[in-house]
């Protein structure tokens, strides 16, 4: 009898990696370009930074402080961001429009006075954004001045639930990391993730005072 080669009909897996390829393409989140650069100092630990929900303030090596929320996470639907500067501009009595509303939303990090914010917004690229990182005027008090202190209880009043980040540059100034921590707990905000080098160490307040 003829002895014929096996023969693997290879077409049914080409379909379904395809198939694969697709879903991941239209699902997939591309991180942004943080517009912060942060050299965080090296860390022994295994636990993963968070993801989605997370209000992240960044101190570089210049003791400049930056700060941001996600959109939501995977679930942008929620729009937290939109919230957050509807909510910091009835504070600051400043209205935006929905176009900045929405130009908002996919923004990342800012260092800036809260006046500026508009023209931050309507900038036409990160370039032109750069030049307002002045720094977020911060103080030891709970007034109007301390912005930092109403950005975050803004986020927190958007969403109680976030996961706080403190991304610290190794050659930042200690003082400035410790004025940010203050500010934070004027907040209540007891426990937050320090970033290290693609991994993050829980940190309690109430466990190092």
């Amino acid at each position: 009898m003829r002895k014929s080669a096996p023969r693997i009909d290879m077409t049914p897996m080409v379909d379904v990696f395809f198939l694969l390829l697709t879903f991941l393409l239209l699902t997939a989140q591309f991180r942004k370009q943080e517009s912060v650069t942060v050299d965080t100092p090296g860390s022994i630990s295994e636990t993963p930074a968070p993801e989605g929900k997370v209000m992240t303030i960044s101190i570089n090596s210049e003791d400049m402080v930056f700060f941001n929320m996600d959109n939501g996470g995977m679930d942008t639907s929620l729009h937290l961001r939109g919230h957050l500067l509807r909510e910091i501009g009835e504070f600051y009595d400043i209205e935006f429009t929905r176009e900045e509303i929405e130009q908002f939303e996919m923004l990342e990090s800012f260092s800036l006075n809260v006046q500026n914010l508009r023209n931050w917004i309507n900038a036409e690229n990160m370039q032109e954004r750069a030049a307002y990182d002045e720094g977020i005027p911060m103080d030891s008090t709970k007034s109007a001045s301390n912005q930092l202190f109403h950005w975050i209880r803004a986020a927190r009043t958007v969403e109680p639930n976030l996961t706080v980040v403190i991304r610290g540059d190794k050659d930042a100034d200690y003082d400035r990391v410790k004025s940010v921590i203050d500010v934070m707990q004027d907040n209540n905000v007891r426990k937050f993730n320090l970033i290290t080098n693609l991994e993050a160490v829980e940190v309690s307040l109430e466990e190092n005072l």
